[in-house]
């Protein structure tokens, strides 16, 4: 098993507003939903640094989150090369910790959202993935899986939860 954690974030939200929509996946939906409204891309492309803005990648990454199957408690990702992917809330400890394991996936893998209330009323939050990689996976994906738990715990600290 190799553990991949992100550094900690910052979110200006509190700690319960934050475990609230993180522990409903359902709330997500309504953010997929608004991704059609007029000047909803341009918002998001307006968060991506400059450097990283290509068109091409976020048209491709924004199809994919268009066909998620989102129900409270899972994410699913279709019409991967090996078929359906489900990410599942497996535990959930309010207001500090939820849990989800991959399902129907050809590697075992977990993944922990830890908040903890911030001095200034915000949220702090740090993204853990365990997965179970051997030398050769580890090796070929490891620097890209941190550098996506990297990325999703940067995204889930810029999520407008009061919005949501």
């Amino acid at each position: 098993m190799a553990d991949y954690e992100s550094e900690v974030k910052h979110s200006p939200y509190n700690n319960d507003t934050v475990y609230a929509k993180l522990s409903d996946l359902g709330t997500f939906d309504d953010l997929r939903l608004k991704l059609d409204q007029p000047g909803a891309v341009d918002m998001l492309m307006a968060q991506v640094p400059e450097d990283q803005r290509d068109p091409e990648k976020i048209q491709k990454a924004l199809d994919g989150v268009r066909k998620l199957i989102i129900t409270s408690d899972t994410l699913t990702f279709p019409g991967s090369p090996i078929g359906d992917i489900t990410l599942a809330i497996v535990e959930r400890e309010s207001p500090k910790c939820i849990k989800f394991e991959l399902q129907d996936a050809p590697l075992k893998a977990n993944m922990w959202v830890q908040l903890l209330p911030a001095t200034d009323g915000g949220t702090r939050l740090k993204l853990t993935v365990r997965a179970d990689l051997n030398f050769m996976m580890k090796a070929m994906i490891g620097s890209k899986l941190q550098k996506g738990v990297d990325g999703l715990a940067q995204m889930l600290s810029q999520l407008p939860y009061g919005m949501m």
